[in-house]
């Protein structure tokens, strides 16, 4: 119960200052671990496994992302091109994360809380990062 309350209230914290519309500075962000990127039929589509949020990019954003790898933080500064209300959105879907937030640290605690909750339900974690390791 208190992971969750720390999640929702990230989110919410996130969203008030989306709605603030204050100055986002990137450089306090990275990219998500669960992001994957696929190029198809000249759009640029972005998952991200954390959240299940999913962004495509076309028209004009798709020349400034489409070379952008959405897992190496060294392509932020790219991102900043972005009008401000796609930068917001890619936060909002947390493909975009604070700098000090661990997602594998989450992920975890959610799976424990699962685990020992009271509930008879079964609940799976899927990894897709984990795909290229065990297909090699």
């Amino acid at each position: 119960m208190i992971i969750e309350k720390i999640i929702i209230n990230t989110f919410v914290e996130i969203e008030k200052m989306l709605e603030d519309k204050r100055m986002i500075c990137l450089k306090d962000y990275k990219f998500s671990k669960y992001n994957h990127k696929l190029i198809m039929n000249g759009d640029v589509y972005v998952y991200n496994a954390f959240s299940g949020g999913f962004c495509r990019f076309h028209d004009d954003n798709r020349e400034i992302v489409s070379d952008i790898d959405f897992s190496e933080n060294t392509c932020l500064e790219k991102i900043a091109q972005l009008p401000s209300d796609v930068i917001s959105g890619l936060i909002k879907g947390c493909f975009i994360i604070p700098k000090k937030r661990n997602e594998f640290a989450i992920v975890k605690s959610r799976h424990f809380v699962n685990r020992f909750s009271d509930t008879n339900s079964l609940t799976l974690t899927l990894i897709p990062t984990m795909v290229n390791i065990l297909v090699r």
